[in-house]
C-alpha cells in the first residue's frame, strides 16, 4: 500500500498535519500517529508491519487495540481513495 501520487502531506510544528487531495482540493486532517503511519506507507513498510512501526517510534509498548485501531485508519485511507494497493 503506498499513497496516491497525487496527495500532499502537510506538516505543522505540533506534529499533526493533514493530507491534501491536489486534483479536488479535498483534505483530512492527521493526528502526530496519522503523521507517522503515513509516512511508513510512503516509505512501504507492509501494512502488518506498521503497529511494530509505531510502537517503535513512541518507545513503548502499543496500548490494547492499537493495532486494530491502526489497521481500521489504513483501511478508512484505502476506501477514501488516499492510498494504493492491497495486501
Amino acid at each position: 500500500m503506498t499513497p496516491k501520487e497525487w496527495i500532499f502531506l502537510g506538516e505543522e510544528a505540533s506534529g499533526g498535519g493533514f493530507l491534501l487531495k491536489v486534483y479536488s482540493g479535498e483534505t483530512i486532517e492527521l493526528n502526530r500517529i496519522g503523521v507517522e503511519i503515513w509516512k511508513l506507507l510512503d516509505k512501504k513498510f507492509p501494512r502488518n508491519e506498521i503497529p511494530q512501526r509505531i510502537a517503535a517510534l513512541c518507545g513503548q509498548t502499543l496500548p490494547t487495540g492499537a493495532a486494530d485501531d491502526i489497521d481500521k485508519f489504513i483501511g478508512q485511507l484505502q476506501d477514501g481513495n488516499w492510498i494504493n494497493g492491497h495486501e
